[in-house]
């Protein structure tokens, strides 16, 4: 065998070899909504044909219509690469922009986010990644069949179209969903990455309460801000989105990360670290009861939409606490729900009930886990009753605020926690 005819058998496997990413490139392009989308995977499918020519040449009495192929393929795979990059978003947003996404360090100040512009998830649109995942995700995922998957992409289209449309600046700070992608392949993620944004109804100089919300498994999709920015104009408060790769909320990574965007509202001049409503969806509810059952107190509220809740902590952790006011709890959950069956929530909230807390339980006939976006006008109505009818967000009076300081003290060492628990019970008395 010549030296060329070797290169061309393994050129020829090597294309043999990438045959399944190029049909996920292939199906990249069919579901593909961004022209920065499609491009990427113009460009791959490209570079990855480049070496299957070159094989398939071996075989052909007249190689040079498959000499010209090869030549001209990378050139088309890089001219596609390029165009995608140059349309692909920035990662950035200006610092005083209602939307915006920032990175933290421990103490939870703002740092330079490290975004890769050339990574594939961020020349893919997270739109698209979500519609690849959503067309695959039936040959993986018992809960989900065809027709369930083309109503997920369905209700995900509508809410991106709309960003796309009204929201530019939610597109043009990328995606979060490397992170994702590396914490499922085991590596190391930039953990400190968030999205907040702060409404345009809110008063020039005042600090406004905070929805710190914590996201599901597969990662923070900008979709979830896009629901909940009706609330935040609704009620005048911010919305804080922590990103912590897959949403193993209860790793002990996954506290440390709330405790310093906890931190973070605490010393943005923009919020009110005092009035923070702690919430999250499906996995994120592992987070809020390992959060809540840390910081017994801390919290204004607790909000749950289709939740994987803990409680056994929760309520311990208030036993021990003493006179520490209970928090109303909010509990949002379809009956259809096959992932996280009702039967479990109800359990969940009739033992938060018997612990003392005031916690409303709202089903949602017929919907499945995904009502948060199925539903999202209602969903959001109800939290905005909840928020009025518990005065979740109004300012209290000195001696509360006192109660409030001390309980924040309290969360930051074990021993300080006990002495606050203790200045509270007298104040109790």
């Amino acid at each position: 065998m010549s030296g060329s005819e070797k290169i061309r058998s393994i050129a020829l496997a090597t294309a043999i070899l990438a045959s399944p990413v190029a049909f996920l490139a292939a199906l990249l392009l069919a579901v593909a909504s961004a022209w920065h989308s499609r491009l990427f995977a113009i460009a791959l499918l490209a570079f990855l044909a480049t070496p299957a020519f070159l094989g398939i040449g071996r075989f052909s009495r007249s190689e040079k219509p498959f000499s010209r192929t090869v030549a001209l393929l990378p050139i088309l795979g890089a001219m596609a690469a390029l165009a995608s990059w140059f349309l692909s978003p920035t990662g950035s947003s200006p610092d005083h922009a209602a939307f915006r996404t920032l990175t933290i360090d421990e103490s939870g100040k703002a740092m330079e986010r490290d975004y890769n512009r050339w990574s594939a998830a961020n020349l893919v649109a997270e739109v698209d990644q979500l519609a690849l995942g959503n067309a695959l995700v039936p040959l993986i995922d018992p809960f989900i069949d065809r027709d369930k998957s083309q109503r997920i992409k369905s209700l995900f289209g509508d809410v991106y179209r709309e960003m796309r449309a009204n929201s530019p600046a939610h597109i043009e700070v990328g995606s979060d969903l490397g992170s994702v992608y590396r914490d499922i392949a085991g590596w190391k993620f930039q953990n400190g990455h968030g999205y907040v944004y702060v409404p345009k109804s809110a008063s020039a100089g005042e600090a406004v309460p905070v929805f710190l919300f914590l996201h599901g498994s597969l990662g923070n999709f900008k979709g979830y801000l896009r629901v909940l920015q009706s609330l935040a104009e609704k009620r005048g408060m911010a919305i804080v989105a922590p990103s912590f790769g897959v949403g193993k909320w209860d790793w002990d990574d996954g506290l440390k990360t709330i405790k310093k965007w906890i931190a973070y509202c605490e010393q943005e001049p923009a919020l009110d670290g005092d009035r923070i409503v702690l919430a999250g969806l499906s996995n994120g509810g592992r987070g809020v009861t390992t959060a809540w059952a840390h910081q017994p107190g801390r919290f204004r509220g607790i909000v749950c939409f289709s939740p994987i809740l803990k409680p056994e902590g929760v309520a311990a952790s208030r036993t021990k606490a003493g006179a520490i006011p209970f928090e109303p709890v909010l509990v949002i959950h379809g009956d259809a729900d096959l992932r996280i069956p009702e039967t479990f929530i109800r359990d969940a909230v009739q033992l938060l009930k018997d612990s003392g807390f005031p916690c409303d339980y709202q089903p949602f006939p017929g919907e499945d886990h995904f009502l948060f976006f199925s539903e999202r006008d209602a969903v959001i109505e109800r939290v905005d009753h909840w928020i009025e009818e518990n005065a979740v967000l109004e300012n209290k009076g000195s001696d509360q605020i006192g109660v409030s300081s001390a309980v924040r003290e309290a969360c930051r060492t074990s021993s300080a926690r006990e002495k606050a628990v203790h200045f509270i019970s007298i104040l109790g008395n």
